[in-house]
């Protein structure tokens, strides 16, 4: 789930993600989310590529 949540956040920023949980939860966010981010780039630069 929250990588799925993670990779939401990349594709629409704009809608605003706040975790007032622990400093833990929100690292462990940090992480997906960056992870989600690097994902998505290289899944566009492939697609660009194939064309």
């Amino acid at each position: 789930m929250a990588d799925m949540l993670a990779e939401c956040q990349v594709r629409h920023p704009t809608v605003p993600i706040i975790f007032a949980e622990t400093r833990a939860l929100a690292e462990e966010w940090a992480y997906r989310f960056f992870g989600a981010a690097v994902r998505d780039r290289q899944q566009a630069n492939e697609s660009a590529t194939r064309w």
